[in-house]
């Protein structure tokens, strides 16, 4: 009370003349008034981290989906177009799952803003979305070089029930082979000199004239450019793939032929 008498006084002769016991009417005004004390940092406290829970929410589910394009990608084969030049970059993009990579950025993007808007960084927007997008890229990309991929893809081929959304993907999307009338794609059965047997991953087998500059050895695993002329596809430039890169995807395909689960092209081939 006496500090409440020291600012009137100090604030004099601003404040007209007020009663001596005017500081006490006040302070028993307000006892009367019983107004409860509630911590004013607690409703923020909560918000703070139900924006944070969020946040890492959605960055776990865009790493999820960015993995889902790596390996989709992965699994269509269109990637090996561009080992022959950019001429085929149209059609690489024909390829691409944008269905499934605008939604992971939207998602990147709205779980860096939660991260900013929670205060729990010391960090500017423009630095936390930059970590968040480097995050889902280099965590997605880290999730499709493991093997869990593969793993969910054969235990669902070789079941009978469906799982929503995995069994969508891992049987309808990851699978299709990337169809283009200047490129073939195989693995080496059979070969004379410059001609060579290919079977490619739906199991067709194919008759290529190599180029003269290349050598191939049974089963390797060979991507090639050039024309078909009836039954023999001519080839003008070929090279050999990584059997790691593609050795997976063609035992997934056999796997699927074996069960019937061929089905028609990708809504996106040519």
């Amino acid at each position: 009370m006496k500090q409440l008498d020291g600012l009137l006084k100090v604030a004099r002769p601003v404040v007209p003349m007020l009663p001596a016991n005017f500081s006490n009417r006040v302070m028993a005004k307000i006892e009367q008034l019983d107004v409860p004390i509630v911590p004013f940092n607690m409703p923020r406290r909560y918000l703070r981290w139900a924006q944070l829970a969020g946040s890492f929410l959605l960055l776990g589910l865009s790493l999820v989906v960015v993995n889902s394009v790596i390996f989709e990608i992965q699994m269509n084969g269109s990637v090996e177009l561009l080992f022959f030049g950019t001429q085929f970059f149209k059609d690489v993009l024909s390829y691409l799952p944008f269905d499934l990579i605008f939604p992971a950025l939207i998602m990147s993007w709205l779980s860096s803003w939660l991260l900013w808007k929670s205060k729990t960084l010391k960090r500017g927007i423009a630095g936390i979305i930059i970590g968040s997008f480097l995050t889902t890229t280099f965590g997605g990309a880290a999730l499709a070089a493991t093997s869990i991929n593969g793993q969910i893809q054969t235990a669902l081929i070789t079941q009978e029930q469906e799982i929503p959304l995995l069994s969508w993907f891992y049987k309808e999307r990851a699978r299709f082979f990337v169809k283009h009338p200047n490129f073939r794609m195989g693995r080496v059965v059979r070969f004379e000199k410059n001609l060579v047997w290919i079977v490619d991953p739906h199991g067709k087998t194919l008759m290529i004239e190599l180029p003269a500059e290349m050598n191939v050895q049974e089963r390797q695993v060979i991507s090639l450019v050039g024309t078909e002329a009836d039954d023999l596809f001519v080839a003008r430039a070929g090279r050999h793939c990584s059997p790691g890169r593609v050795g997976k995807y063609f035992s997934h395909m056999s796997s699927m032929m074996r069960r019937g689960n061929m089905g028609s092209h990708h809504r996106r081939s040519h």
